[in-house]
């Protein structure tokens, strides 16, 4: 059970770090879209 309990927190962990990770990507390819669209 222990085990269990170390393993759900290192996940929630690793989820939340790829929500972020997601988050960051997201805002960036967005920055560079605008800076392309307004260079044309």
């Amino acid at each position: 059970m222990v085990k269990g309990k170390r393993g759900t927190g290192f996940w929630g962990k690793l989820s939340l770090l790829l929500a972020v990770g997601q988050l960051i990507f997201s805002l960036y390819r967005e920055i560079k879209d605008s800076r392309s669209r307004q260079k044309k």
